[in-house]
């Protein structure tokens, strides 16, 4: 489920997307709906950003420097990082409490 129909949701139940527990309220930022995707990141996110690492798809010499001295992801780097993420919320996860096979997408 996207950040977008997350928040979708939340209106529709009636709660406050502003209001969260996990998160900071802040302009612009529906707190309710960031804590309500935090279950995922261990499973999508971190994972991601481990196999990332551990399998050398993304490597040091993948970041450049910019003139703010910050760090970011060159272009093709960022492409190869958004297609796995991709393909991670398609990929079957068993639901145990339902007994389903389903994808986070």
């Amino acid at each position: 489920m996207s950040f977008l129909a997350i928040g979708l949701t939340i209106n529709i139940f009636g709660l406050d997307p502003w209001m969260g527990v996990f998160h900071r309220p802040r302009l612009g930022h529906a707190a309710l709906a960031s804590d309500l995707m935090e279950e995922h990141r261990a499973a999508l996110a971190d994972r991601s950003a481990l196999t990332l690492l551990n399998k050398r798809i993304v490597v040091e010499s993948d970041f450049v420097q910019t003139q703010e001295n910050r760090l970011r992801l060159a272009s093709i780097a960022l492409k190869r990082v958004l297609e796995m993420y991709a393909r991670g919320l398609q990929e079957p996860v068993f639901y145990a409490p339902q007994n389903i096979r389903t994808a986070y997408k």
